[in-house]
């Protein structure tokens, strides 16, 4: 497992006015409070362009192979990942064999600077 993935885990938080604040941050930290950053396998990637709303996107898919453990546990609805100084959306987790490995399914969704791309 040679690739270096930051979990994140999503908190939310009452600000003083009573609006819920979303914040995130490391899913595991060390005993000095250091982010704990898990190693995978890169299974495939894929990247596609599409014209959505006049913006030009641009989508990169990731699966990564974390090893198994109790502690490795990653639900899409409150973790993100962080790879190669990108932020990606975890849309799946499944274990893979009899405790052999987490299969992760991520993608990160870039949108162009306004006034570039779409249709002119």
């Amino acid at each position: 497992m040679t690739r270096r993935v930051l979990v994140e885990k999503r908190t939310e938080a009452q600000a003083g006015n009573g609006e819920t604040v979303e914040t995130w941050g490391p899913a595991w930290r060390d005993g000095d409070g250091k982010p704990i950053y898990l190693y995978a396998e890169k299974l495939e990637g894929r990247a596609l362009e599409r014209f959505v709303a006049a913006q030009s996107l641009a989508t990169t898919s990731v699966v990564f192979m974390f090893a198994w453990a109790p502690a490795n546990q990653i639900d899409p609805a409150t973790h993100r990942l962080i790879y190669d100084g990108r932020t990606l959306e975890v849309s799946g987790a499944v274990e893979q064999g009899q405790r052999q490995g987490i299969a992760v399914w991520s993608s990160a969704v870039a949108r162009a600077p306004e006034g570039v791309g779409g249709p002119a």
